[in-house]
């Protein structure tokens, strides 16, 4: 800040903003970015449709009991959108549009079972994702006893989204 108040410039720091510029410029770059952010977009609706968003955490998560049916006619129909907009946008979208769609499908019957009581009358549990939080805990351990302490937040954060994805 001192540097460009003064008229001074640092030519690494220089030569780091133009390579910067660059890259962001790069069209490649603009195409995963926005490919990234799709996909990300499409695992948070899911996500949230669940109930397993990061927005539900700890005293805020909503531990009333649900309705498997709506919750399944819900998670269908986030499915179909997310499938639409990947045939609409096309490419690599639309593979894995296609491929979330058929990861969803494959689970349903797990997450959508119906539980009855002893007189056979349909029971309304709380659903939660503790299984994915124990996943989540696991890998921080390993990553932490694989990194060391200090580097366990750096490795998280760098590979944090992909390890909720696969522990979705």
């Amino acid at each position: 800040m001192w540097n460009a108040r003064h008229n001074l410039g640092v030519s690494v720091v220089l030569k780091f903003d133009a390579y910067l510029k660059k890259m962001v410029d790069d069209k490649d770059v603009k195409s995963y970015f926005t490919t990234v952010g799709h996909i990300c977009k499409w695992f948070e609706e899911i996500r949230c449709v669940l109930r397993v968003s990061r927005e539900f955490r700890g005293r805020e998560q909503n531990n009333q009991p649900t309705n498997a049916a709506k919750l399944k006619k819900d998670i269908f129909g986030a499915m179909k959108k997310i499938r639409a907009e990947g045939r609409k946008v096309g490419c690599d979208l639309e593979k894995v549009s296609d491929k979330i769609y058929e990861n969803c499908q494959s689970h349903m019957d797990e997450l959508f079972m119906k539980t009855v009581n002893c007189e056979g009358e349909i029971l309304d549990v709380v659903r939660h994702n503790a299984l994915e939080g124990l996943n989540h805990r696991w890998s921080r351990m390993h990553i932490r006893r694989r990194t060391g302490r200090s580097k366990t937040t750096k490795e998280m954060t760098k590979y944090g989204d992909f390890l909720v994805v696969y522990n979705l």
